[in-house]
């Protein structure tokens, strides 16, 4: 089903929704007073009873009770209750009724956005800033990442920069921050604004050291990237991508017995981790690179005991390794064990 067809469901069915109940409360609707049914829903809203809030709003709708605001709150209980179509609809509707209202464009932005739906987005994003400006963080924050999701770098910058000139210590500002200027091929730019992250927020956590890490190996500091690396997996020792990474770049250095190091630092950190096998095959193909066999068939027959194929492929590189060296009773028992 396309969108556009699920948003033409979501509007009947909004419809049917605020159709169905009203005959039974005709009989009532004389003793309600102007604001009951809008109050009422507030308060099941406030208590986390979203359906009855919901029903409440439609009720509060069909009475006229502060229909814009009916609307707009009715769209919220429904993004609680997971209806997103159905709360666009109603901020649309919200919208018509009260284009002024700045929050309203704001989440129907939301609504847009989590549905791929950049460039409308946009426009109500770029609509809630003409209007007060309520909640500029957040909408800034929002057209900084539509803008890197298109590619327009600049932009991507502005619009982040503006969001961190409200409010300066969300780290995840700077780290998409961080992204415009890599965008731009700005690695300076880049590694200052997440130093800039790290100083002001102690929540920056691994991820923004991995990648100002990433960021000095381009500048050609190899250094300052083993040193931000190593900052990172202090933070997050399970992560064995990093991990791989940064004993990689001992290798590429020639210093083998660090890349040693750091993988095994990692199988004894993760030991209760129950699938360390890209771990352990790094550290295998590393100790076969220095011929060190018998430390690499170790590794090699642990993931093969667990079916590993790669396991079974490193044993017979061991046999081979051997064979070649003239081993060949040797090489000729290993071979034995796996067929």
């Amino acid at each position: 089903m396309s969108r556009r067809t699920e948003l033409r469901a979501a509007a009947l069915l909004l419809a049917l929704f605020l159709a169905a109940p009203l005959s039974a409360q005709m009989q009532v609707r004389e003793t309600q007073s102007m604001d009951s049914w809008f109050l009422a829903a507030n308060e099941a809203y406030g208590r986390g009873d979203f359906k009855e809030a919901a029903r409440l709003y439609r009720l509060s709708i069909q009475n006229g009770q502060r229909e814009a605001f009916s609307w707009f709150n009715l769209g919220n209980t429904l993004v609680q209750l997971g209806k997103n179509p159905l709360a666009m609809v109603a901020y649309r509707r919200c919208l018509e009724l009260a284009p002024g209202f700045s929050r309203a464009w704001v989440q129907l932005g939301d609504l847009l956005f989590f549905g791929g739906e950049y460039s409308e987005a946009a426009g109500a994003y770029t609509r809630a800033l003409e209007l007060d400006g309520s909640d500029r963080t957040h909408v800034h924050a929002a057209l900084g990442e539509i803008a890197l999701r298109s590619g327009a770098w600049t932009d991507a910058q502005f619009q982040f920069e503006r969001a961190l000139a409200r409010d300066p210590d969300r780290a995840e500002l700077w780290f998409a921050l961080a992204e415009a200027y890599e965008g731009l091929q700005d690695w300076d730019a880049a590694i200052e604004t997440l130093k800039s992250s790290l100083e002001r927020s102690p929540s920056a956590g691994a991820e923004t050291w991995f990648r100002l890490g990433l960021l000095h190996e381009k500048t050609g500091n190899l250094k300052a990237m083993r040193r931000a690396f190593d900052e990172g997996l202090a933070l997050d020792p399970g992560n064995v991508a990093f991990r791989i990474y940064l004993a990689r770049s001992w290798s590429a250095e020639g210093a083998p017995w660090m890349a040693v190091f750091t993988l095994e630092e990692g199988l004894s950190r993760g030991a209760d981790r129950k699938d360390d096998s890209d771990l352990r095959l790094e550290l295998a193909n590393t100790l076969f690179a220095q011929k060190r066999f018998d430390e690499a068939l170790e590794q090699y027959r642990v993931l093969a005991r667990r079916g590993d194929p790669l396991g079974r492929a490193g044993i017979e590189n061991v046999a081979g390794s051997w064979w070649n060296a003239g081993d060949t009773a040797r090489a000729g028992e290993l071979l034995k064990e796996i067929r």
